[in-house]
């Protein structure tokens, strides 16, 4: 009897092949559809509360909604992949976005557009998290991190060409001629992914009788190996299970998993608001619908430099200096957005610098909770926050609606929208404070210039 192959192995001895490129590809793609749908409403909201003749303030909900789907997709529905398979739910998720998006485009109340974006983000919470398993997955360990970041831009890419693409569409079809563009192109990817898409090896090495379906996905990862007929397939658990949430709280770890909630919590606050609310607020300072879609579009584009940037940096200096220095400069940025008026020359440099700050300390914050968790409850770790931080994505949009209700000067309105980066400050620095004592006695390495947890993690 052939020797049980060790799958882990064999894709970490390879470097990144076609077959590889092509998974990344495809979840790229589904990045930049879900970031192309994601800010269709708020890139289509001026146009549209003057189609209807409606105060902006009514959209909060809206864009709320959105974000309550994928919230609920997150928690609830991405979970269902391990039970179902990654496939079939990429797939499925594609599908439902492109419905209720295309459906979106037929609403004629505030109410439709409510339940059309709530369910709308539910396909868009359920793909998103399995894009980055798909990834991770299929990534020798060497490039996993490199390949995952890459691939994360997409959704920044996505945000921001669709700005670009809706500037263009509005002047000429309306506001409804987004919602039918970002519902055609998720069916098209849909069937793209149920051709082209495997399913994750490491989930078909769990269950039994898959034998033959792993052996062709090892082939196309390595068309020289060889694999005897009665192989079998056995996965290296690199992370052992068992995390439990109340063991985010032992150890000494209390202070920084609050800690680490709250900064989650003010960065999707602030990103939230901008994202949905930017073209709205440029456009009531004075430019036009189309101008003040193009200078949002420059936020995503500056997010993705920060995404990249980012990682560098915090190589480098570590992440509490990183992330400190960037929820500052965010805090400053939101205020110079809302004190140039409707300087588009003026306007752009800052919104573009603040997408930068803004989705790159995002991403940090994304590696740094995996970081500080021990092994067994770093995954647990990581979600949690990511769900705390999505409450905060919810919570933005709303206040940014009662606050433009109150029909305040838009610098105003922008100081109060600068108030949670600048609680971010505070959490970084009573961060670096705890930090030491709330690891404990966990072995600790460095990254960057900062201890962190990656027990036995190797390079």
């Amino acid at each position: 009897m052939a020797a049980a192959i060790d799958i882990a192995t064999i894709i970490d001895e390879h470097t990144v092949g076609r077959f590889q490129l092509k998974i990344a590809v495809l979840c790229g793609l589904i990045q930049v559809l879900d970031g192309f749908d994601g800010q269709a409403m708020a890139y289509a909201a001026p146009a549209l509360a003057q189609a209807w003749h409606l105060e902006r303030s009514v959209l909060g909900p809206v864009f709320s909604a959105s974000l309550v789907g994928i919230f609920l997709g997150t928690l609830f529905i991405s979970q269902l992949a391990d039970r179902f398979g990654r496939r079939p739910l990429l797939v499925s998720a594609m599908l439902a976005i492109a419905v209720f998006t295309f459906l979106t485009a037929f609403a004629d109340s505030v109410t439709e557009l409510v339940v059309l974006r709530l369910l709308t983000g539910i396909g868009l919470g359920a793909s998103l998290p399995n894009t980055f398993v798909m990834a991770t997955e299929f990534a020798p360990r060497r490039r996993r991190t490199t390949l995952v970041m890459l691939m994360a831009c997409g959704f920044a890419l996505g945000a921001a060409v669709g700005g670009q693409v809706t500037a263009g569409l509005l002047p000429r079809f309306g506001w409804s001629a987004v919602f039918y563009v970002g519902g055609v192109l998720p069916a098209l990817l849909s069937l793209a992914l149920w051709v082209w898409l495997p399913e994750s090896i490491r989930l078909l090495a769990a269950r039994t009788g898959r034998g033959a379906e792993i052996a062709g996905i090892l082939k196309e990862i390595d068309p020289k190996l060889s694999i005897a007929a009665d192989a079998t397939f056995r996965l290296r658990h690199d992370d052992p299970g068992g995390g439990r949430l109340v063991q985010l709280f032992t150890e000494g770890r209390t202070p920084l998993t609050l800690l680490l909630w709250g900064a989650f919590f003010m960065n999707f606050l602030t990103l939230n608001f901008l994202n949905s609310w930017l073209p709205t607020l440029i456009n009531s300072a004075g430019l036009p619908v189309q101008q003040a879609v193009r200078i949002t579009t420059l936020f995503q584009f500056g997010g993705i430099a920060g995404i990249i940037a980012m990682g560098f940096l915090v190589d480098r200096f570590g992440f509490l200096k990183v992330l400190g220095t960037s929820f500052t400069l965010a805090t400053l940025l939101t205020v110079l957005i809302g004190s140039v008026g409707a300087s588009a020359l003026a306007l752009a440099p800052a919104v573009a610098a603040a997408g930068l700050c803004v989705l790159g300390e995002q991403n940090a914050l994304f590696a740094f909770s995996a970081a500080v968790y021990p092994t067994p409850i770093r995954s647990t770790g990581a979600s949690t926050a990511m769900g705390i931080g999505r409450i905060g994505s919810i919570v933005g949009p709303m206040i940014g609606g009662v606050l433009i209700s109150l029909s305040w000067p838009l610098s105003v309105l922008f100081y109060f929208s600068a108030l949670p980066t600048l609680c971010g400050i505070a959490i970084v620095l009573l961060m670096a404070q705890v930090q030491n004592k709330a690891l404990g006695n966990e072995p600790t390495v460095p990254l960057g210039r900062q201890a962190t947890t990656l027990d036995a993690a190797p390079p």
